[in-house]
């Protein structure tokens, strides 16, 4: 019916995996996006947390920042839903 979108049932947080380089340049950075199933962009409405902020950070927005060589995992949450994502940092 018009005005209404599927229920929200999962998030899918994209890409599934990046790599970020530890030095300022191109590959500085990787912005996440988060869609859920009924294809609408939650990304504004999720909080992303870095397991190893000493490795890679992340902005409120899903902006992924490389600090330091090694790997992290960002946890998407939104309610009861998660996703993850791998980050390498070279």
């Amino acid at each position: 019916t018009a005005g209404f979108t599927a229920a929200l049932t999962s998030i899918n947080a994209t890409p599934a995996t990046a790599s970020v380089t530890a030095a300022v340049g191109a590959s500085h950075t990787v912005q996440l996006l988060v869609e859920g199933n009924n294809g609408i962009n939650y990304t504004p409405d999720v909080t992303f947390v870095s397991s190893a902020p000493d490795k890679a950070t992340v902005s409120a927005s899903g902006l992924v920042t490389g600090v330091a060589a090694g790997s992290t995992t960002i946890t998407v949450t939104k309610g009861a839903l998660t996703d993850t994502v791998a980050i390498t940092v070279t």
